[in-house]
């Protein structure tokens, strides 16, 4: 089975908040429940980064 390193950029929990008009309205919650199901039906295991980016 695969892997995949998710890797969250700086100010991803604006989404949905900060210009929806140009970012959209979809917040990172919802852009996680999408991916977790797509990697499911793929069957690729999804790693989410276990430290803030600060720290990386």
């Amino acid at each position: 089975m695969a892997i995949v390193l998710v890797l969250n950029g700086t100010n991803l929990n604006m989404l949905g908040i900060r210009n929806p008009g140009l970012y959209g309205g979809a917040r990172l919650a919802d852009i996680e429940r999408v991916m977790r199901v797509r990697a499911d039906a793929l069957g690729v295991t999804l790693c989410p980064p276990s430290a803030p980016m600060a720290q990386i």
